[in-house]
């Protein structure tokens, strides 16, 4: 009769190179972790993963080489898990800064449209241009943050926000030069009287 019995065998210093290389992805993982939530990422679900890999890796370092093997395994695949959520996040958080820059230049459109009537001034209109690009890039964040593709999503995030900020600045300097000027709210009687 014929027997075979097939078997992974995995010597002890493999096992310490896997661990070592692992332990050096996890220090860097935490150090990027670290940057982003001192951006203001939301780095909870990445700080899971992180635990996980962390605790996996430590139990490694205590166990026979074909079980640390298994554990270093899981740890690699927390790690490449924790960097896609990192990648996420971080998407998210800048197309996230660039509609809330949006945000703030519509109400200062609306100011100069409705509140001063300068629909038609070439200076607002140039800000409206600029407001009408940043949209356009904030649009294809979404797009390529909604398709999974993080870098672009925060490349187009970050020209979005770009052309907002150059906008904003444009409207707070108009707004300066223009003054709040002449309105007749407030006490109508005391406008009269003077």
């Amino acid at each position: 009769d014929t027997h075979s019995v097939t078997r992974d065998v995995v010597s002890k210093a493999q096992v310490e190179g896997s661990l070592s290389a692992q332990q050096n992805n996890l220090k860097a993982l935490k150090a990027e972790i670290d940057d982003k939530a001192a951006q203001g990422v939301d780095v909870s679900a990445v700080q899971t993963k992180y635990n996980a890999a962390s605790q996996a890796l430590t139990s490694a370092a205590s166990a026979g080489p074909s079980q640390a093997s298994s554990y270093i395994t899981t740890a690699a695949k927390n790690i490449d898990e924790a960097k896609s959520l990192l990648d996420k996040a971080w998407a998210e958080k800048e197309v996230s800064n660039a509609a809330a820059t949006i945000e703030s230049l519509d109400g200062m459109i609306t100011y100069f449209v409705e509140n001063r009537s300068m629909a038609s001034d070439p200076q607002v209109l140039a800000i409206i241009t600029k407001r009408e690009s940043a949209v356009q890039y904030y649009s294809q964040a979404q797009d390529n943050l909604n398709a999974k593709n993080y870098p672009l999503a925060r490349s187009k995030a970050a020209d979005g926000l770009s052309k907002a900020n150059e906008a904003l600045t444009d409207a707070n300097n108009l707004k300066e030069r223009i003054g709040e000027g002449f309105n007749f709210g407030g006490n109508l009687l005391l406008y009269i009287g003077v």
